[in-house]
């Protein structure tokens, strides 16, 4: 990842249930990275999501797949 693309991660301290939403432009290896560097934490986080792209574009129906639930 370029230090651009690092930047433009919403959240750095990631804890479980946290919602990671990376930029559109970050490449598929980079992306296995990351998460192989979220497994070697400690204590690694059990419910993290990585999303890629605009976060405003996941429709209701993928919310309520990924566990997001309108109250």
């Amino acid at each position: 990842m370029t230090k651009a693309q690092l930047d433009a991660i919403r959240k750095l301290q990631i804890n479980d249930g946290d919602a990671l939403v990376l930029p559109q432009d970050v490449d598929p290896s980079d992306i296995n990275l990351l998460m192989e560097t979220l497994r070697e934490l400690v204590p690694p986080p059990q419910r993290v999501m990585v999303i890629v792209g605009p976060l405003d574009k996941l429709s209701e129906a993928d919310m309520n797949a990924a566990g997001w639930y309108r109250k």
